[in-house]
C-alpha cells in the first residue's frame, strides 16, 4: 500500500476473482455506479481460465478507477485476498466478493460514519440474501451485540454469529486492518479477521440493507483446502483445530484486556467449541488426521512386501 498517494482515493475496493466470469460485470459495476465516487476498484484475478481477463481489461479500460492486476499462478483464495489489500491506497478498504453487488448508497453511508466516529473501525450494512438465480431468499441483520460499547460483548457476539459472516465485507479503516492478520489460507479463517476488528474498535450496523450477498456460490459457503490454498495434495487441513487455536491465541495476545476478561472470554471461547457441531468437527478432523497418516506410513510397508 502506498503507491502514488498523493492522488490516493478516500476509498479502495479490492476485489479478488477466480473464474467469475458469471457475475464479476454486475459486482464491479455496483461498484462504479456508487454515490461516492472517490474510489479505487483493484481486481485481483488469480489466473483464471475463463473470460475473467477480458471483462476485467474491459472495466479498467473503460474506468480509469479501476487497477486490473493478474496473478501468472493461482496463489490461492486466501493470499489473493491479501494481494488485494496490498495494493490499496484509500483511507479506508472493503473486500468485495465477485458474485455480490452493492446498492448505491453503501459507501457514503458507511463513509459518512467512518468519517464522524474516529473510534469505529468497520461499518457494515444489512444484507439482502439471494440464490444463485438472482431470486430474493431473505435479509439478514447481525445480531445486536456487535455493536456494543463493550469489547468483550462484541468478542462474545462475533463468536458465535456462525451463519453469516458478511460483515467482513463492510468498509474498514485501512490502518485498523492492516493491524490483523487479514485472510489465512484455511476455511474460517475470515472470523478470526472479524474477531481481531471488534478487538481493535467498535463496529457499526447500518440500518439499511444496501449489501446484496449471493448465498449458494459466495466464498462464505467454503470451497475446501485447494480453494483457499492452491495446493493440490489431499491432506488434512484441521481448519477447526486452526480456527480454535487462533481463536485462543488472539485472547490470549490481546494487551487491552485485564486478566479476568480474558478469562472469562477463553472460557467463552471453549464453550463455544464444545457445543455439539464444533465438537463434532474437531473430532471427525483427528480422526481424518489419524486415518491419513496411518494409511501414508503403511504405503512404504506394503510396497516393501511386494518386493
Amino acid at each position: 500500500m502506498g503507491e502514488d498517494i498523493s492522488h490516493a482515493p478516500i476509498v479502495s475496493v479490492g476485489l479478488p476473482v477466480y473464474n467469475g466470469e458469471r457475475y464479476l460485470e454486475r459486482a464491479a459495476r455496483s461498484i462504479l455506479d456508487q454515490e461516492f465516487t472517490s474510489l479505487e476498484l483493484i481486481i485481483v484475478d488469480n489466473a483464471s481460465d475463463d473470460a475473467t481477463r477480458l471483462i476485467a481489461e474491459r472495466l479498467a479500460a473503460s474506468d480509469s478507477r479501476v487497477r486490473y492486476y493478474r496473478n501468472p499462478t493461482n496463489i490461492g483464495a486466501a493470499r489473493n485476498f491479501c494481494r488485494a489489500f496490498e495494493l490499496a491506497r484509500g483511507r479506508y478498504f472493503k473486500w468485495a466478493a465477485y458474485d455480490d453487488w452493492l446498492e448505491p448508497t453503501f459507501l457514503s453511508s458507511c463513509v459518512d460514519v467512518l468519517d464522524q466516529e474516529p473510534g469505529t473501525v468497520l461499518v457494515f450494512p444489512g444484507t439482502n440474501v439471494y440464490d444463485e438465480s438472482g431470486s430474493f431468499l431473505r435479509q439478514y441483520r447481525h445480531p445486536s451485540g456487535l455493536t456494543s460499547s463493550k469489547v468483550s460483548q462484541r468478542f462474545f457476539h462475533s463468536l458465535w454469529n456462525w451463519k453469516y459472516a458478511t460483515a467482513v465485507f463492510g468498509l474498514m479503516r485501512t490502518e485498523a486492518l492492516a493491524k490483523t492478520s487479514l485472510v489465512q489460507p484455511y476455511m474460517g479463517s475470515d472470523r478470526i479477521l472479524f474477531s481481531e476488528l471488534v478487538l481493535l474498535g467498535d463496529v457499526r450496523e447500518l440500518p439499511e440493507h444496501l449489501f446484496n450477498s449471493t448465498e449458494t456460490v459466495s466464498v462464505r459457503r467454503g470451497r475446501g483446502n485447494a480453494w483457499w490454498t492452491a495446493e493440490t495434495e489431499s491432506r488434512p487441513t484441521f481448519d477447526r483445530w486452526r480456527l480454535l487455536g487462533d481463536y485462543l491465541r488472539l485472547v490470549a495476545r490481546t494487551p487491552s484486556l485485564g486478566i479476568i476478561r480474558r478469562l472469562q472470554m477463553l472460557v467463552a471461547t471453549l464453550g463455544f467449541f464444545c457445543r455439539r457441531w464444533p465438537r463434532r468437527a474437531l473430532a471427525n478432523e483427528l480422526r481424518e488426521g489419524v486415518r491419513y497418516a496411518w494409511q501414508s506410513g503403511s504405503r512404504p510397508m506394503r510396497r516393501r512386501a511386494r518386493v
